[in-house]
């Protein structure tokens, strides 16, 4: 079952705007009573069958839209017992865990998303959502560890973390060089089975709340605090320089044993700027024999491949990074979308194009991410028509319920019930 803003109210919108001659932002209220007919045909139907998944999902599902999470919560938790599968149950779960504080529970829903269909819009939807909330809890998991001492902070050795390289030249074009050298560095390291790689999203919260703290320990001689931060045993970091004139690279990096603070430096790997990934491999190659690591024959494989023989393509793909990182996503995707276009055989940009579509929209706030999903979805044909009595209710009284605003839904209210048995308490631990 999917949903849809009713195409009535969406031309009594276009019109408002029009005689207006300014719609910024305009946003219909909607309540419980613009569901009187579908409510009492859904309790018809828990009443006959309680586990009737799809009126559960059904009922969820309105009592987001109708801003009342807990009630949402409930219902969708009942439905998800039923079928963990489900993609719009998984999604409007998310959402309902979200608003009522379930932070890490909507995120376990929403990195679910690989296992959903590329053909359902719920794919793309919990996709999007993961990759806002993972940021919020990274930030949060950040805030928290700066506050402790370094005994309450815990490492492990096959944890890594690399950071953006530091630019040492002048010529702005190779700026942000550096940040997808990291990004490729990570994505090499993260091809080992032995190693886990700290994810950027955490990496960039970590420099975010320093930045914000004007902290003193962004200084490199800390480094191994900020490993601690992080939960790794070891960290990479580094600088590079581009020659412009010569079209030649300088790439130094170092190694850091967080625990020890011993520091294996890798100095002076010069080469052509075009040659730029050949210089990467052999320092992924020297940072794993420095490890002590023995790979296997398919993971030397995936690390020697060559991400993208065009120069240009991987400058556009480095700014998307940066854009990225900065919650610029529509920036992102456009650099993205570039790189793909030098280079359709560069997968990594298809890849990071993919994970940035529908970020800006599904991103923000619940109710934002709410808005978004109603339009990106369309019906399917389910016996439930959630639309046809929201669309009856409105040309009823449409007056009644247009409010203008960014944020003009009503606070959350907890209805009486509806049904003669309610659903029992969710299992929050399944969640």
């Amino acid at each position: 079952m999917s949903i849809a803003s009713p195409l009535p109210t969406r031309l009594f919108l276009v019109g408002l705007c029009v005689l207006a001659t300014s719609c910024v932002s305009v946003r219909l209220q909607e309540t419980l009573d613009d569901y009187r007919e579908t409510i009492s045909r859904l309790e018809d139907r828990l009443a006959a069958n309680p586990e009737d998944v799809e009126a559960l999902r059904a009922l969820g599902v309105i009592y987001m839209r109708t801003n009342n999470p807990g009630r949402a919560h409930a219902y969708l938790s009942e439905a998800h017992a039923r079928d963990a599968e489900d993609p719009e149950v998984l999604f409007y779960l998310g959402l309902a865990s979200e608003s009522i504080g379930e932070q890490q529970a909507a995120l376990r829903l929403y990195e679910r998303y690989p296992e959903v269909s590329r053909l359902s819009p719920y794919r793309r939807l919990l996709k999007a959502r993961y990759r806002w909330v993972v940021r919020k809890v990274a930030r949060a998991e950040m805030q928290e560890n700066i506050r402790k001492t370094d005994d309450q902070l815990a490492t492990a050795p096959d944890v890594i973390a690399v950071f953006p390289l530091t630019y040492q030249g002048s010529d702005s074009l190779y700026t942000l060089l550096g940040r997808g050298l990291a990004e490729i560095l990570m994505l090499d390291l993260g091809s080992v089975r032995s190693l886990r790689v700290v994810e950027r999203v955490r990496l960039q919260a970590l420099r975010d709340e320093l930045a914000l703290a004007q902290s003193p320990y962004v200084d490199s001689t800390t480094a191994p605090r900020m490993g601690r931060w992080l939960g790794a045993g070891r960290m990479v970091g580094g600088a590079y320089n581009v020659l412009a004139g010569d079209r030649l690279l300088r790439l130094d990096a170092e190694l850091v044993a967080v625990e020890t603070g011993q520091v294996e430096a890798f100095e002076d790997r010069s080469g052509a700027l075009e040659r730029v990934f050949l210089l990467e491999k052999e320092l992924v190659f020297n940072l794993i024999d420095e490890m002590g690591i023995e790979l296997t024959p398919e993971e030397r494989e995936r690390i020697e491949t060559i991400p993208t023989q065009n120069l240009q393509a991987f400058l556009a793909f480095s700014r998307g990074v940066r854009a990225e990182d900065a919650g610029s996503f529509e920036e992102a995707l456009g650099h993205y979308r570039r790189a793909g276009e030098l280079d359709p055989g560069f997968g990594a940009a298809g890849e990071y194009l993919e994970g940035v579509e529908g970020v800006g929209e599904a991103g923000s706030s619940t109710e934002e991410a709410l808005d978004h999903a109603i339009e990106a979805t369309t019906p399917t044909g389910t016996t439930i028509d959630l639309v046809g009595d929201r669309t009856q209710s409105l040309n009823e009284g449409i007056g009644s319920h247009f409010v203008p605003g960014q944020d003009a839904r009503e606070p959350p209210v907890e209805p009486p019930p509806l049904i003669a048995r309610p659903p029992p308490p969710p299992n929050r631990g399944g969640n």
